[in-house]
C-alpha cells in the first residue's frame, strides 16, 4: 500500500493559525471588508439619497441604524465610509512600502554615499509634526482619495526606509553575500535575492500595524474638515457630526456606528499585527 504523502504546512503560517486574537482579527476584517462591499450592493443602499420624511429618525426597521439631519441612511454611510477607510488604509501602507523599502535597502547598501543623503531626508521628514505637515499638505489641495492616500503614504515612508537601512547594513556583512559579490554577482541580484528576503519580515510587522494607523490618519483628517469631503461618507465625517451638542447627546445613532467600526477595524489590525509578529519570531511560543 501507498502512503498519502499530505502538505506540510508553512511553520510561519502554522504559527500565525495557532494565534486565536490573530485569526479572530482576521476573520472579522474579513467579514467587514465583504460587508461594506457587497451589502450596499445587495441591498441597493445609496448614501446620498435624502428622505425629507424622515430626518433624524431614530433606527426603526426601514432604517436600522436611523438617519441625520438630511435624511440620508447611516447604516448606507457607514458601509460606505468603511470603504473609504480600508481603501486609504490600504493603499497609504503600500505607497509608504513601495518608497521606503528601496531607498531602504540602497542605503544600507551604499552606507557612504546614498544612505547619508537618504536618511538625512529621514530625518528631516521625521522632525516635523505628522499631523500638522499633512494637515498643510492636504490644504494645499483638494481633498479627495487619491490625495490623502498619497499624502499618507508619502509621509510615512521613513520609517520602513529606516528598518530596511538598519537590516541590510548587518545582513551584508554575511558569509553568503560576500559568496555572491566576490562571485560576480549584479548588485540588483544581491539586494533582491540574497538580502531582500532575509531583512523584510519587520517590514511586514511595521505595514500590519501601519494600515491601522493610515485608517486613523484619514479619520481624524476627515474629521477635521480637511480629509474626505461631505457629502461623501467617511467614518471621520460621520463622528464630525458629534461636533453639534444636540447630535452628540439627542442623536448617538449618527455617530455611533462609525465610532464602532473605527475601534473594531483598529483593534483587530493589532491582533493581527501582534500574530504577524509572533508568526515571524521563531523564539516566540504560543
Amino acid at each position: 500500500m501507498t502512503k498519502k504523502v499530505t502538505k506540510k504546512e508553512h511553520p510561519k503560517l502554522a504559527r500565525f493559525r495557532k494565534h486565536k486574537l490573530a485569526m479572530a482579527g482576521t476573520i472579522v476584517m474579513i467579514l467587514l471588508t465583504l460587508c461594506v462591499v457587497f451589502v450596499p450592493m445587495i441591498f441597493n443602499l445609496d448614501p446620498y439619497y435624502m428622505d425629507y420624511e424622515a430626518l433624524n429618525q431614530a433606527p426603526s426597521a426601514k432604517y436600522l441604524l436611523g438617519t441625520d439631519s438630511m435624511g440620508r441612511d447611516i447604516l448606507a454611510r457607514t458601509l460606505y465610509g468603511g470603504r473609504v477607510s480600508i481603501l486609504v488604509g490600504l493603499a497609504a501602507v503600500c505607497v509608504s512600502a513601495l518608497i521606503g523599502i528601496p531607498l531602504g535597502l540602497l542605503s544600507g547598501y551604499y552606507e557612504h554615499t546614498v544612505g547619508r543623503v537618504v536618511m538625512r531626508i529621514a530625518d528631516i521628514f521625521m522632525s516635523f509634526p505628522t499631523m500638522v505637515l499633512m494637515l498643510v499638505v492636504v490644504a494645499m489641495f483638494n481633498p479627495s482619495i487619491i490625495i490623502l492616500i498619497l499624502v499618507i503614504g508619502i509621509i510615512g515612508w521613513p520609517r520602513y526606509t529606516r528598518i530596511m537601512y538598519s537590516n541590510t547594513l548587518s545582513i551584508r556583512q554575511k558569509e553568503y553575500v560576500e559568496a555572491a559579490r566576490t562571485s560576480g554577482c549584479k548588485t540588483a541580484t544581491i539586494l533582491t535575492r540574497y538580502i531582500l528576503p532575509n531583512s523584510i519580515s519587520p517590514v511586514w510587522v511595521t505595514m500590519t500595524f501601519g494600515v491601522g494607523s493610515a485608517i486613523l490618519t484619514e479619520t481624524t483628517l476627515s474629521f477635521l474638515g480637511v480629509g474626505i469631503q461631505p457629502p461623501a461618507a467617511s467614518w471621520g465625517n460621520l463622528i464630525r457630526e458629534a461636533l453639534s451638542y444636540a447630535t452628540l447627546s439627542l442623536r448617538p445613532w449618527v455617530w455611533i456606528p462609525a465610532g464602532i467600526a473605527i475601534i473594531i477595524v483598529t483593534v483587530c489590525v493589532n491582533f493581527i499585527g501582534d500574530g504577524v509578529r509572533d508568526a515571524l519570531d521563531p523564539q516566540t511560543k504560543l
